[in-house]
């Protein structure tokens, strides 16, 4: 699909000879009807494996690809998409629907009038990352609910509660290196050098640039907190496994003289004392309570209990 760069970005095909427009093709369209356009295939070997994002700068020409992770599965779903940039054209090259979807669109949010394709470029990366502040913000929250679960009795924080900050961790990386690798790609466009770009694109590259370090921080420090988190955790997990090796040890010691005693008189000797008395058993029970009311008082006065 063909769209003329008329201030809107009106689709048209096929657009007029010399005048700029944006087209939306697959790989097989891309290599049928431009395979000539660019000598070296660095566009489409690229997109043969897709991890990242970057723009590399010709003279005549700029190429690129795209690596966006879907903000419902970071982990597992993500589109890719490949440009090839030139002042009279931008040809956006992916197999998938979320490309032309996002063209449509880019006249309800777009920010310039739509005269180069450079700027349509930048309408483009802005309509990637349009709402991740909302984003963020909410991935915030989710944070936030997680601390609050181990605020509570420990004996209550879920029992994948570590693997769901794992996962968040996880999940900010890829994030963090998408922002970062955007940032870069905005910063490469804002200091072309030669006359590929117009003055007023430039401005807003740099513009660009800026938003995606600013998300680049938001998300680093997302996942310091999220680590923050994880520490707070595994150190409540301690304090509670101290705990009840604290309450095993009193035990232990409480009942220690009372096995100590039922272990002397379990002795078979014919002369022990009081073995035959009518007071050895009641003796017995008073000295083990006594020993027992000792200890609480020694541990209350040591602050073990």
């Amino acid at each position: 699909m063909q769209f003329i760069l008329n201030e809107k970005g009106s689709a048209a095909p096929p657009v007029p000879a010399g005048i700029p427009y944006v087209e939306v093709l697959t790989r097989a369209e891309f290599d049928a009807r431009y395979g000539d356009l660019v000598q070296d295939p660095l566009l489409m070997r690229s997109m043969t494996h897709t991890q990242h994002c970057k723009a590399d700068l010709y003279r005549r020409y700029v190429l690129g690809t795209l690596h966006v992770p879907d903000k419902q599965d970071i982990l597992q779903r993500a589109w890719d998409c490949g440009f090839y940039l030139d002042p009279v054209r931008l040809l956006l090259v992916s197999d998938d629907p979320e490309v032309e979807a996002m063209v449509r669109d880019i006249e309800q949010r777009q920010i310039t009038d739509l005269h180069a394709p450079a700027q349509a470029l930048f309408e483009f990366l802005e309509a990637m990352i349009h709402d991740d502040e909302d984003f963020t913000d909410a991935y915030e929250d989710r944070l936030e609910a997680r601390e609050g679960e181990i605020q509570e009795r420990v004996q209550r924080i879920p029992p994948d509660f570590d693997r769901g900050l794992m996962r968040a961790r996880r999940e900010l990386m890829v994030l963090s290196r998408f922002y970062k690798q955007l940032a870069q790609i905005g910063d490469q466009f804002a200091e072309c050098p030669n006359d590929l770009i117009d003055a007023e694109s430039l401005h807003l590259f740099r513009l660009f640039s800026h938003r995606a370090e600013r998300l680049h921080a938001d998300v680093s420090a997302l996942r310091e907190y999220a680590l923050q988190i994880l520490d707070l955790y595994q150190s409540r997990i301690s304090v509670r496994q101290n705990r009840i090796i604290q309450i095993l040890t009193i035990l232990s010691a409480v009942f220690m003289p009372l096995t100590l005693i039922t272990g002397w008189y379990g002795m078979n000797f014919a002369n022990m004392p009081a073995l035959r008395s009518a007071y050895g058993y009641p003796a017995v029970c008073l000295l083990s309570i006594a020993f027992i009311v000792v200890e609480w008082i020694v541990f209350k006065k040591k602050k073990w209990m």
